[in-house]
């Protein structure tokens, strides 16, 4: 039953409705607190509004200041935090510390590209995207190769170019550009950016399985030449096909003790990805200024 203040009473009709029917928490206060005291009643959800409007604004300020210095933190890169993208875009793009089979696909040509999307094989991070280019030799006989990577946390680009000996066997320089940074940062070339991956050969390595199987990528479908290798604390899968440069339609990483993510890079898998191609083609060419 709806209840009205007395006739005397200079609390409005609307005002008493919006009191009673209001959200906000009015401290101690109940229906016989309005119509005993109208006016005291008001001013006492006046004060309580204002103060939870001012508790709410300043949460919301809260969350500005710590959404900024979350926001700088990112933006201010470390050379720590570049050292760690570096090595896992190197163990992403080229297999680092861990094994290749190169020797059985047709590798690139100068300007080719091949680009897949990169998700965690659990199935709980956003996917990203990566390119891997081959941008040609220097007079030395050097390689020069382009990483591109789409970050799953966000709408965030990183490019990383490297420097290789032949055959990539070791990195001599790397540079790369982060998100909101113009700056193009050289990253200081170690075994720990980059550590060449074990080059297999089938034939000489023990418990190696292969397969042929037909596969549908978004880049389309593959009769692809699956070879797998592992132990009992890793696994790497390749399903290859000579149409595409460097020949991985697929690659599947999985190991039990695989590097954590740093606290600002959120979202990248680590342990257990899979790469699915979504393009290749040819035209690649540097995208930074430097290097």
């Amino acid at each position: 039953m709806p209840v009205s203040p007395p006739a005397s009473s200079p609390l409005s009709r609307a005002l008493l409705t919006a009191l009673l029917g209001s959200s906000l928490t009015l401290s101690a206060c109940t229906a016989l607190d309005v119509l005993s005291d109208p006016a005291g009643t008001a001013e006492r959800a006046a004060r309580d509004a204002a103060s939870e409007a001012v508790s709410e604004a300043a949460r919301e300020a809260g969350r500005e200041v710590g959404r900024a210095v979350g926001e700088a933190i990112v933006r201010h890169y470390t050379p720590q935090f570049m050292s760690w993208y570096a090595s896992y875009l190197s163990q992403l793009a080229f297999h680092a510390q861990g094994y290749t089979v190169e020797s059985e696909t047709r590798g690139y040509q100068s300007g080719e590209y091949s680009e897949w999307q990169v998700r965690d094989a659990h199935g709980d991070a956003p996917m990203s995207r990566m390119r891997r280019a081959y941008l040609g030799n220097d007079a030395n006989g050097n390689e020069r190769w382009q990483v591109v990577y789409h970050d799953a946390a966000g709408d965030d680009t990183i490019i990383m170019e490297t420097v290789f000996t032949p055959g990539r066997e070791q990195a001599l320089r790397i540079f790369a550009r982060f998100p909101d940074d113009k700056e193009v940062h050289e990253i200081e070339a170690t075994d720990r950016t980059f550590a060449a991956p074990t080059k297999l050969k089938l034939s000489e390595v023990e418990g190696a399985r292969e397969s042929r199987e037909r596969i549908s990528v978004p880049a389309g479908d593959f009769e692809a030449h699956r070879i797998s290798v592992g132990e009992e604390d890793w696994q790497q899968d390749w399903w290859l096909n000579d149409r595409v440069p460097g020949g991985v339609v697929r690659y599947g990483w999985q190991s039990r003790g695989g590097d954590e993510a740093p606290e600002q890079a959120e979202g990248i898998a680590t342990d257990a990805y899979i790469l699915e191609l979504t393009d290749f083609g040819t035209g690649a060419r540097s995208r930074l200024e430097r290097g």
